[in-house]
């Protein structure tokens, strides 16, 4: 998604959403709104207050990077 930003960005839209979605309704992604992206995480299917908002994709990509490697050093 985040090679994909500049691009959407440049069509300059009014309103533009790209997610990825699990089957269980975690969402991670981007809108585009008044040209500024901006990052977010669902973190449910239903309910409210269940949205993150995150100012640039890296910090997710650094989140889920962090995450991984406690996995992996608890699998050990």
């Amino acid at each position: 998604m985040k090679s994909d930003l500049s691009n959407d960005v440049a069509l300059k839209p009014d309103y533009l959403e790209n997610k990825f979605t699990t089957s269980d309704g975690f969402q991670v992604g981007y809108f585009i709104k008044s040209g500024k992206p901006t990052w977010y995480l669902k973190l449910e299917k239903y309910g409210s207050n269940n949205t993150i908002f995150i100012k640039d994709g890296d910090t997710i990509e650094a989140a889920f990077s962090n995450a991984k490697n406690k996995i992996d050093e608890l699998k050990e």
